[in-house]
């Protein structure tokens, strides 16, 4: 036969031996919803985005859909909350899609259903994310997902921090190459003699108050001769190393570097050297 609708069909099933009538057999069978006609069965796990979000604002990081492949966000601290939608596929129509999750690490936590990791981890370390999928009755592979907490702690707030010693190089007549670091530089005009005219290579670095990513400092540069008159203007560029800028220069003239900076859109103070080429 050819059951047209799911639920319980029993056989009954008789038997008789010449005049002589037997016991009848009773089957019960199950129709189920899901027409097993189609095959349901195991895809893959595909790539996935989550997200994360701190007192400074959200981010993104990516996982692949491949078994223990290492997730590391800078930017995690205690008290993010972390986001991962799992993306599992199924092959066959008319498949139940199942998913759930465990994490296994300092903090663990058992296993919940549903397809979105939601945890907020409280200490760092390595942590784990146990995700698992069910295609119709079929147990498919589970996924595991290092995600690694680091200590930077960026719930901290990004705020000004200092500059450090400024350091100038010059050409001189004979050749050779002279250099000043600036200790306690109070804005007065540094003589830099002997001097030839070439190029001058100014270098200057702050620091904000955290030094993770998201926390570089933004310099601006500004280039005038000693009247006021402005050289040149340069782009804002962020970055953790020191910036380094350099200038061809005319002895006897005064020039002055006006760093401007920002920590976290915060205006920070300002790192003006005079100097001049005798």
């Amino acid at each position: 036969f050819t059951p047209t609708v799911a639920g319980l069909y029993t056989i009954v099933a008789k038997a008789k031996c010449g005049e002589t009538v037997c016991q009848e057999l009773r089957i019960p069978l199950t129709i189920k919803e899901i027409d097993p006609c189609l095959t349901c069965n195991c895809g893959n796990w595909n790539s996935m985005t989550g997200t994360f979000t701190f007192s400074e604002g959200q981010g993104n990081f990516s996982v692949q859909g491949t078994n223990n492949t290492p997730v590391s966000i800078n930017q995690i601290c205690t008290g993010t909350a972390i986001n991962l939608p799992l993306n599992f596929g199924c092959s066959g129509d008319g498949c139940n899609l199942e998913m759930s999750w465990s994490i296994l690490g300092p903090v663990k936590i058992p296993s919940r259903s549903g397809s979105v990791v939601s945890f907020t981890p409280t200490v760092a370390g390595l942590y784990t994310i146990v995700a698992k999928a069910k295609c119709g009755e079929t147990v498919c592979q589970e996924l595991r997902i290092p995600l690694t907490i680091k200590e930077i702690d960026p719930c901290l707030t990004c705020n000004c921090g200092n500059w450090e010693n400024g350091i100038i190089k010059w050409q001189k007549p004979d050749g050779s190459q002279g250099e000043i670091t600036l200790k306690d530089y109070k804005g007065e005009i540094i003589e830099l003699s002997p001097f030839a005219r070439g190029s001058v290579s100014i270098t200057a670095k702050y620091n904000c108050s955290q030094s993770y990513e998201d926390c570089q400092p933004i310099y601006e540069l500004t280039i005038k001769q000693g009247d006021g008159t402005i050289l040149s203007k340069k782009s804002p560029v962020q970055m953790l190393t020191a910036y380094t800028e350099n200038l061809t220069a005319i002895p006897g003239v005064e020039y002055i570097f006006e760093f401007s900076v920002s920590c976290n859109n915060k205006d920070c103070s300002k790192y003006i050297l005079k100097f001049r080429g005798n």
